[in-house]
């Protein structure tokens, strides 16, 4: 249960920095058009 916690832990993290990365891109995009 302890690995499965720390490995959702680290998904919900990943997916966090994949939102914003997302953002920061839609933004850079936005920006240039």
């Amino acid at each position: 249960m302890l690995v499965y916690r720390n490995n959702f832990d680290r998904f919900l993290f990943n997916n966090k920095l994949i939102v914003q990365q997302l953002n920061a891109l839609g933004m850079c995009v936005h920006v240039h058009t």
